[in-house]
C-alpha cells in the first residue's frame, strides 16, 4: 500500500529561507503545506519577501505546495517590522539570526508553547556578534526585540545541548555573507540536521566544510534554483512503524533512494524489530541522538516488544514542545507499561497495555506517536487532537486509511 506524507518540515523550511536569501525566483515544490511550514512562510512575507503558493491537485488528502519565492541576495526587503514564529522551532531559530545579522530592526514574537523554549546558547552568539536584542518577558526566551549587527564575524562559537538549529541558523544566515566564517561548536548533540543543512547550502551554491568542531562556510552569496523537497521522513516514520504494528508493509510515495533525513534511519532501528508472525523483538539499546523526534514511536512500538527496549541520546527533547521523555514515562504508565527514566533515556518494560487517555501536552509528536497504540489496543484516546496540525494535519485521515 502507498501513503503519501507531507513535504519535509525541516528541509521545507531551509529551502524556503535559501530561496529568500538567494539572488532571484526560485521554484520550491512539494513544500509542507500548512503547519510548520505555512508559518515559516508567513514569516518571510512579514519580512516583506514576496512569495506565491499553488498546491497540488488529486484525489489524496495530503496536499503539498509548490512556493515562488522572490530572494534579494541576502537581504531583507523591509527593515523594520513585527514577526510572529507562531510555535514552529525552525523560524524562530533560523530568522533570529537572519535579522540579527541584517542591518534593520525587529520585533520576534512567538506561541506561548514556543515561549518555553530557550533561545539563550543562540542569542549570546548573536550578541557577542554585535546583536543588540532586548527579552520582554523572559530572559533568554521569546519574545525579543533585535537590532541587527549587520554584518556576520569571521569567527562565532556556539553551544549545540540544547539544539542543533542553533548552528543550522548560524551557517545558513553566514552563507548569505560573501566572506569566509568559522562556526566553532561545543557540546554534543546528533548532527544529522546539520549536515540536511550544510548539504542544502551546497545545492544553492555556497561551500560548505566540516572541520571536526568547526564548520567552515564560504561563499558568494545563494544562487536562486528550482528545488523539490522530500516527502517527510518524520511523518512517515509513524507508518513503518505502524507495518511493524500491524504485519502489513507500506511504501511512501516520492521518498528518495538516499534522503537527506536522519529520520531515514529509523527503518532500520524497527526493520531489526521485526520478529515472526507479528512478533517484536526488544532486548536492546538505541541511541536515538540522530533521529530524536522518533524516541516517543520507538518507546510505543517498545511497549509491545519480547524484552526491554532503552532508549537513549535524549536529553534534549525534554526542551521541546514538552518534556517529551515525562510525556512517554506518563502515557505509558498510563496504559499499564513500566518505564525507568534517567535524564537522557528511558528503559520501556513491554506488558500487556490497556485502553487509555492520552495526554499530548499540546505536542503533536506525542500526539501521532501515541494514536498508533490504537492499531493494538482498544480504548486508546488521544486528548488535543488537533495540535497534529503542526506538521501532519492530515495524519488521523491517513491512519484511518490503514486502519479501516
Amino acid at each position: 500500500m502507498k501513503i503519501k506524507v507531507p513535504g519535509s518540515k525541516s528541509i521545507t523550511n531551509r529551502a524556503l529561507l535559501l530561496a529568500a536569501l538567494s539572488d532571484g525566483e526560485s521554484v520550491i515544490t512539494g513544500c509542507m503545506a500548512g503547519g510548520d511550514g505555512g508559518q515559516f512562510l508567513s514569516s518571510l512575507r512579514e519580512l516583506g519577501f514576496t512569495a506565491s503558493e499553488e498546491k497540488e491537485e488529486g484525489a489524496s488528502a495530503v496536499k503539498n505546495n509548490t512556493v515562488r519565492i522572490m530572494g534579494l541576495g541576502g537581504g531583507i526587503p523591509k527593515k523594520s517590522a513585527s514577526v510572529n514564529v507562531g510555535s514552529a522551532g525552525t523560524a524562530a531559530r533560523f530568522l533570529a539570526a537572519l535579522t540579527a545579522f541584517s542591518d534593520g530592526e525587529y520585533m520576534l514574537d512567538a506561541s506561548e508553547q514556543m515561549k518555553k523554549r530557550p533561545m539563550k546558547d543562540l542569542t549570546d552568539v548573536l550578541k557577542e556578534a554585535g546583536a543588540e536584542i532586548e527579552f520582554t518577558e523572559r530572559e533568554g526566551y521569546f519574545p525579543m526585540k533585535i537590532k541587527g549587527a549587520g554584518d556576520v564575524p569571521a569567527v562565532m562559537r556556539v553551544n549545540i545541548d540544547s539544539s542543533s538549529q542553533f548552528l543550522s541558523a548560524l551557517m545558513i544566515a553566514a552563507g548569505a555573507r560573501k566572506k569566509e566564517c568559522r562556526i566553532e561548536v561545543e557540546g554534543t548533540h546528533g548532527l544529522a540536521y546539520v549536515e540536511m543543512t550544510a548539504k542544502m547550502m551546497e545545492s544553492f551554491g555556497a561551500e560548505v566544510t566540516n572541520a571536526g568542531n568547526a564548520y567552515i562556510i564560504k561563499s558568494s552569496g545563494y544562487k536562486a534554483r528550482s528545488y523539490a523537497v522530500e516527502p517527510d521522513m518524520s511523518a512517515a516514520a509513524y507508518f513503518y512503524a505502524a507495518s511493524l504494528l500491524n504485519g502489513e508493509r507500506y511504501e511512501i510515495s516520492g521518498a528518495a533512494e538516499e534522503s537527506l533525513q536522519g529520520d531515514e534511519g529509523f527503518r532500520s532501528v524497527l526493520e531489526n524489530m521485526r520478529g515472526e508472525n507479528g512478533s517484536i523483538h526488544g532486548g536492546m539499546t538505541v541511541d536515538m541522538s540522530a533521529m530524536s523526534d522518533q524516541a516517543l514511536t520507538l518507546a510505543v512500538v517498545s511497549a509491545y516488544a519480547d524484552a526491554p527496549v532503552t532508549i537513549k541520546g535524549i536529553a534534549h527533547i525534554r526542551l521541546q514542545e514538552c518534556d517529551r521523555v515525562a510525556a512517554i514515562r506518563n502515557n505509558l504508565e498510563r496504559m499499564g507499561i513500566t518505564t525507568a527514566e534517567t535524564e537522557d533515556s528511558v528503559t520501556v518494560y513491554p506488558g500487556k497495555p490497556h485502553g487509555a487517555e492520552i495526554e499530548s501536552y499540546d505536542d503533536h509528536r506525542v500526539a501521532m506517536s501515541f494514536a498508533l497504540a490504537g492499531l493494538r489496543t482498544e480504548g486508546i484516546v488521544i486528548k488535543n487532537k488537533d495540535c497534529v496540525k503542526k506538521t501532519f494535519p492530515e495524519f488521523f485521515e491517513v491512519l484511518k486509511s490503514i486502519n479501516g
